[in-house]
């Protein structure tokens, strides 16, 4: 992993009993070319890291396809084990903004 000072994140927080409890956060890591993403427990401890390789058809062109317009994002749990994925399809420009 890399050094994380100046990435952007997101804090999670849930609302309970009228106060703001912190459950997490996520954290875009610093990859050349691919999207990383690193889910913190409570205690900041590592969870699950989100990989989205940048080389996929899907990021650059509208493909009429449904296998070309699918972007594939790999989920590991913290002992790096895939454990599922998020996929996302974009059929149009339209759907891109």
């Amino acid at each position: 992993m890399t050094n994380n000072e100046n990435r952007p994140e997101i804090t999670v927080t849930i609302r309970e009993n009228n106060l703001n409890k912190y459950i997490g956060k996520v954290v875009s890591e610093w990859a050349c070319c691919d999207m990383i993403f690193t889910v913190y427990g409570a205690n900041n401890e590592l969870v699950y890291r989100i990989d989205g390789n940048c080389c996929q058809w899907g990021l650059y062109c509208n493909c009429p396809c449904q296998s070309c317009a699918k972007i594939i994002f790999n989920i590991q749990n913290a002992r790096g084990e895939n454990i599922g994925e998020i996929n996302k399809v974009i059929f149009s420009v339209e759907t891109r903004f």
